[in-house]
């Protein structure tokens, strides 16, 4: 897992524990509401592989 991807796990698993906003950590990661929900979605269901 490369640095980048291992930033954006930490972010959505902030978002899924409620500790960040999906706007806010868009703006983490420089991405759009719509892609940290289907990050999101797919953390969920798929893991820390997805």
């Amino acid at each position: 897992m490369t640095e980048s991807e291992m930033q954006k796990l930490v972010v959505i698993n902030k978002v899924i524990d409620g500790t960040l906003t999906a706007s806010e950590a868009a703006q983490v990661l420089d991405l759009s509401v719509r892609q940290i929900f289907r990050l999101k979605k797919g953390v969920k269901e798929q893991g820390a592989s997805f």
